[in-house]
């Protein structure tokens, strides 16, 4: 097991709507490729069963922590049938359930996957852990950001 630090800015969606996402239904969106439609790198790390310290960072706010989760798969996840196949190279899984797609379009700038053309992102399950402080050298920049503990 692996944990990372993952740093969310608000270009997507509020502190609110990303901590509610995470808790009430086991999300964070995160799309598998770029805009070039090649795989983005930052996706390639994280593994199932690895765990995430999840931050929102927002310009002249200290970071926030939304919380520690386990990534997981379908299996045990409490919304199972929202969820599709995992992405391979990735933990990513998709999106498949037309309602909770619908949910995510109402967040504004949650975008489909431009390869698979499905909403993507990691299955989470609270962790026991209290996150740590985020590292000061993640708090700067305006980035959605990833890295290992």
């Amino acid at each position: 097991m692996t944990e990372w630090f993952y740093k969310v800015v608000p270009t997507k969606a509020t502190y609110d709507d990303t901590r509610l996402l995470a808790k009430k239904s086991g999300f964070l969106w995160r799309a598998a490729h770029a805009k070039s439609e090649a795989l983005v790198e930052l996706v390639k790390g994280p593994a199932l069963g690895d765990l995430m310290h999840f931050y929102f960072v927002e310009q002249r706010r200290a970071p926030r922590p939304v919380g520690t989760y386990e990534l997981v798969g379908t299996e045990g996840h409490p919304h199972a049938a929202w969820f599709g196949e995992q992405i391979e190279g990735t933990a990513l899984f998709r999106v498949t359930n037309a309602g909770f797609a619908a949910q995510l379009r109402t967040f504004g700038d949650y975008k489909e996957d431009p390869v698979l053309e499905v909403f993507t992102g990691w299955l989470l399950k609270p962790g026991a852990v209290v996150p740590p402080p985020l590292p000061p050298a993640l708090v700067l920049g305006r980035a959605t950001h990833l890295d290992k503990r």
